[in-house]
């Protein structure tokens, strides 16, 4: 198994904290890919927005979110 030096978030400061915020689940958990950037933030950055540009693509017909305790499982419907 490979191991990620991350930075948790209680000892995340500045614009790592922020971006922590922002991706923080219901139950104020950061999933664990997104730890994985925590060294180099501005890779969480384009993380998130590659995420957001494929899930509101205006060729997106629907997608279904089951979300798991680290993980997101997505059903892409092929588009129209």
């Amino acid at each position: 198994m490979t191991w990620i030096d991350t930075i948790s978030c209680d000892a995340a400061t500045g614009h790592l904290s922020r971006l922590y915020d922002r991706v923080k689940g219901p139950a104020d958990n950061v999933d664990n890919i997104m730890l994985a950037h925590s060294l180099r933030p501005h890779t969480m950055e384009g993380h998130m927005a590659l995420y957001k540009q494929v899930l509101h693509h205006p060729r997106q017909r629907s997608v279904e979110v089951v979300s798991g305790n680290d993980r997101f499982v997505h059903k892409l419907v092929k588009p129209l």
